[in-house]
């Protein structure tokens, strides 16, 4: 089965790979940071002189001399570049009526006045859509739609097709297909399985070979169950949405990322525990937070709420799998237009990138080198030895 979108990084991948003849010692002492073309000079990731492959062509000097001398041990240094791609997202949105009927604190400061969820939401889509509307193709789906009424029969409805289909350059179209930020008008319960089917549906459909990913951002569990009466409608969680969820990753590859938004542990509409369910949904999805109790992204503020879908959408962008993994962590070198980026152990340290796998074959750009990555759309990756398959 081929995946679509893998984990946080399976969005880049490489183009090719060329081959040079070195010494064991810093590629970049090796190349120089100033010159142009450290190995990769076409459209395809390959050099002309390196279109043969990985062929052997250490001379006897660079080797040690004569067999039996003991000169420095050499190995190919590998080079590919990485190409931006950008992937297909849908941002599947609650719009329920608990998104304004619930306030919280927007800013962390207790003298200001609080804003409701939805505003906090719309501000965050703002803010996560304009920075990164170049590194992905953006889309947006509604649950429930703006039809959706506070009644029995039209609390539940969903569009069959996004509001906003994935696009490029998508943020004021996503800004203006939902409600203004202090619209405090809105109604309907809680169909978020209907939503990403909708979403599913239409990254399927598009059939253009670029990797997919949802990103499901909600207040509360699951109701509106298609086989639910009026009774049952709202009090009866949806069994269905981490099922869909599922077959979104199982079958598709589609990964999808959960954010909470202010996620109690019980609810009566429906009554269950909202964040064992939601928990169950992250994991489904593929993509499932490994560093906290919870599998989904926990905002318990508007301030985590926007740094969860900026961790989410710069994980997204700015992921690359290369594919093959160098010998050592110390034996990778990154670089962006002929600069070299510092590796890092934590984004939060600063610019540079840091490994994301245990197998090291997964990377991921932080705070301005993923901002330059989507400028420049390209990334050279540079294996002092030989990579290891």
């Amino acid at each position: 089965m081929t995946r679509r979108g893998l984990s946080l990084t399976s969005l880049l991948t490489l183009a090719a790979c060329g081959a040079l003849m070195s010494a064991c010692v810093d590629p970049r002492e090796d190349f120089g940071e100033e010159e142009e073309g450290i190995g990769i000079s076409d459209e395809t990731g390959i050099s002309e002189e390196d279109e043969g492959g990985f062929e052997d062509s250490t001379s006897e000097e660079e080797s040690g001399g004569e067999e039996g001398d003991q000169g420095m041990p050499t190995c190919e240094t590998t080079t590919a570049t990485v190409n931006n791609i950008p992937p297909n997202v849908v941002l599947v949105l609650d719009k329920s009526r608990s998104m304004v009927v619930n306030a919280w604190d927007d800013d962390g400061n207790p003298d200001t006045e609080d804003v409701t969820r939805w505003h906090s939401l719309h501000d965050t889509v703002d803010t996560v859509g304009h920075q990164y509307q170049d590194g992905m193709s953006l889309g947006l789906t509604l649950f429930p739609s703006v039809d959706a009424e506070s009644s029995f029969d039209g609390a539940c409805p969903v569009n069959e097709v996004p509001e906003v289909g994935v696009g490029l350059g998508n943020a004021e179209a996503l800004l203006a297909a939902i409600p203004a930020a202090d619209d405090t008008d809105l109604h309907g319960a809680t169909p978020a399985a209907a939503g990403i089917a909708t979403a599913l549906a239409h990254l399927e459909a598009l059939e253009d070979g670029r990797p997919a990913a949802m990103i499901l951002v909600t207040d509360g569990a699951a109701n509106c169950s298609a086989g639910a009466n009026d009774i049952t409608k709202f009090s009866q969680y949806d069994e269905d949405l981490p099922l869909v969820v599922a077959d979104a990753w199982d079958r598709a590859g589609i990964p999808t990322y959960v954010v909470g938004i202010d996620i109690q542990e019980s609810s009566e509409h429906p009554f269950t525990n909202p964040r064992e369910k939601l928990h169950e949904v992250a994991e489904a999805g593929g993509v499932a937070r490994s560093d906290g109790e919870v599998g989904f992204y926990d905002a318990g503020d508007a301030q985590a709420l926007t740094a969860a879908l900026d961790e989410i959408a710069a994980s997204v962008s700015c992921g690359i799998e290369l594919g093959k993994a160098p010998v050592s962590e110390d034996e990778l070198y990154i670089a962006i237009d002929g600069e070299y980026l510092p590796r890092l152990d934590s984004c939060d340290e600063g610019d540079g990138w840091i490994y994301t796998s245990e197998d090291l074959t997964q990377i991921e750009l932080c705070n301005a080198s993923c901002d330059l990555l989507l400028a420049e759309g390209e990334v050279t990756a540079e294996f002092a030895c030989p990579p290891q398959p």
